[in-house]
């Protein structure tokens, strides 16, 4: 069976974009270093997304006159514009005004040397009148647009946190195949002994070492970004963090419902389940286990693909990190349907995906097989693994259909 280590161990899994050799400039048409903050700036605002660089795509600056996770502070920091734009014009009229009254009502005193005395007029009312007026507000902009942008510095480095951890730990899970596994050893008429041995091994029970008396116990922390930031999921809009703490919650239930499974005795494990060639065998507590093992990991990979979504904003790494989710969410997902077929609650449930996924997988495929001019190296590993998505993603449709 292929799997997706198409990048050797694939680990790549930052939330922006994948480091870039040190030639990349000449490859995908890189900005020189010796641009000016001019040109700088013009491209982080009005460039197209596809031409920008990985280091362009990766830059704060960039992504705080582009993200739609600081839209917010972006629209503060227009405001904050306008609102000096605005106080820069009514003291710029308040400015001349007065040098221009001053003349007009006192033309005839300056016998034909208005001008020059204009002049000494705009310069002894107006500059303290700029000073007095328009540099406090220049004092003050300056403030809120530096506030703005350490903000989204720091909400921008959650961001990144939170697609790194859920990326990488879904990447692991489809390296490993997590899903086909849990399928095959739910199918397997294998030996109760074995069964029991390897739903031990999964939960991280002892397992004692065969060259020495000692036993191994996993004392595993794979949520350490969860754990040690969810109070700051405050800053991120709703539906993101209904997204990740979904993901998180079903992932931790994956890990319960594994260790209630390492816990069923081999006399409590038949040959197989109700899914079984002969359709006819009742389902065990070890099989149910199992099964609600993979409708959990379903429920957790879906909530992770639509936190990818929500948080990568670099399409290259957006469309391949997804396709790494979809590539193990399709396997549960053409497991529970035929499981389910009896279920009319939670098939019906099951059904309403269908929609979903013949939306995003076609459009998924036909954008990595477009033509990317410029940004070749980073369409490459989603493009390499494009074609085992296309297989499971029929697969799955065949089940559904049945």
């Amino acid at each position: 069976m292929f799997l997706v280590a198409t990048r050797g161990d694939m680990s790549m899994s930052s939330n922006t974009v994948p480091h870039a050799d040190p030639n990349a400039e000449t490859q995908i048409g890189s900005r020189p270093d010796d641009s000016s903050p001019i040109s700088t700036l013009w491209r982080a605002c009005w460039a197209p997304e596809d031409s920008l660089t990985a280091e362009e795509a990766a830059s704060t600056q960039f992504r705080f006159f582009r993200s739609k996770h600081v839209a917010d502070l972006r629209w503060i920091a227009k405001l904050a514009m306008t609102l000096l734009v605005i106080d820069f014009i009514v003291v710029a009229i308040y400015l001349f005004f007065d040098p221009i009254r001053h003349l007009w009502t006192n033309w005839d005193n300056y016998n034909g040397l208005p001008v020059g005395h204009g002049f000494k007029v705009l310069i002894d009312r107006g500059w303290p009148t700029v000073f007095t007026y328009f540099g406090p507000a220049v004092t003050v902009f300056g403030g809120v647009i530096a506030w703005a942008y350490l903000a989204a510095a720091s909400r921008l480095g959650i961001v990144d946190l939170f697609a790194c951890e859920i990326s990488t730990l879904c990447r692991v899970g489809t390296i490993f195949d997590v899903g086909k596994h849990n399928v095959d050893a739910y199918h397997s008429k294998g030996d109760a002994a074995e069964k029991h041995a390897a739903a031990q091994h999964a939960a991280g029970k002892p397992v004692m070492d065969e060259q020495s008396p000692r036993s191994f116990v996993s004392q595993e922390n794979y949520f350490p970004v969860f754990d040690n930031n969810s109070s700051d999921l405050k800053s991120l809009e709703a539906l993101v963090v209904r997204n990740i703490t979904e993901y998180y919650t079903y992932m931790k239930a994956v890990r319960d419902l594994q260790r209630r499974l390492a816990s069923i005795g081999p006399a409590q494990i038949s040959k197989a389940g109700k899914n079984a060639a002969d359709g006819l065998r009742k389902e065990d507590l070890w099989h149910e286990t199992l099964a609600n093992i993979i409708y959990v990991l379903f429920l957790g990979y879906e909530s992770a693909r639509k936190s990818i979504s929500d948080l990568i904003e670099f399409e290259p790494t957006r469309a391949e990190e997804t396709i790494v989710i979809l590539l193990t969410e399709l396997v549960c997902y053409a497991f529970l349907c035929d499981h389910l077929k009896d279920d009319d609650v939670r098939f019906r449930r099951l059904q309403l995906r269908e929609t979903d996924y013949r939306k995003i997988v076609p459009a998924l495929i036909l954008d990595v097989k477009t033509a990317h001019v410029g940004n070749e190296k980073y369409w490459a590993p989603a493009e390499r693994t494009i074609s085992e998505l296309e297989a499971r993603y029929d697969a799955a449709m065949k089940t559904l259909q049945k």
